[in-house]
């Protein structure tokens, strides 16, 4: 995987937007649900229920982690 190095700012409800390259590879989409945990000083990403990027389908979930 490519590394993205992207500075973004929270906002005043406590929002971020994901960087549209990570959504590219990611395959996110309008409506997907995400986890986030928090390990140390990592915060961990993780798709609820992730999408084949061939087919579509549903698949095991996967873990990213942000530093």
């Amino acid at each position: 995987m490519r590394a993205f190095w992207r500075v973004r700012h929270v906002d005043r409800l406590g929002r971020m937007t994901i960087p549209p390259e990570v959504r590219v590879v990611w395959n996110l989409r309008n409506g997907d649900s995400m986890r986030f945990t928090v390990e140390e000083d990592v915060i961990v990403a993780q798709c609820v229920s992730p999408r084949c990027v061939f087919c579509n389908r549903q698949k095991d979930p996967f873990i990213i982690s942000v530093g």
